[in-house]
């Protein structure tokens, strides 16, 4: 667990595009940093701190309010692009979750996928 969390550690980033609550988020490409929509509370003066505690200036690249998904495009490409999940999640299997949502560094829990397939659930009910 501890190898799987350095190695995840290193795509996790911390968000500040609110008030007073920061946000965790990954990157999709070194450039381009996946994060939740609700997170993003104004667009002219996001920053992100990167796993190292540098941070840089983003720019809203595009967002879905249904989804609660918003991507950030930063001002220069420095990011390792998260693993991508297996497309073949089984109930049952363990997973692992981090998030960064303090300068400090990332925070971990594990779960259990609880259900695969069905309707996805949004801010306006499921579809």
């Amino acid at each position: 667990m501890v190898a799987a969390v350095e190695k995840a550690a290193a795509s996790t980033v911390m968000v500040n595009a609110r008030r007073g609550i920061p946000a965790s988020g990954v990157f999709y490409t070194a450039d381009l940093v996946l994060t939740a929509d609700h997170s993003i509370e104004h667009d002219d003066d996001i920053k992100v701190t990167l796993p190292d505690g540098s941070e840089l200036k983003a720019s809203l690249a595009g967002r879905d309010e249904n989804s609660d998904l918003a991507i950030l495009r930063l001002e220069r490409p420095v990011g390792v692009p998260a693993e991508r999940a297996p497309k073949d999640a089984q109930v049952g299997q363990f997973v692992l979750a981090l998030g960064r949502p303090t300068p400090e560094g990332v925070q971990a829990s594990l779960g259990v996928v609880s259900s695969v397939g069905g309707p996805v659930r949004t801010r306006r009910g499921a579809c």
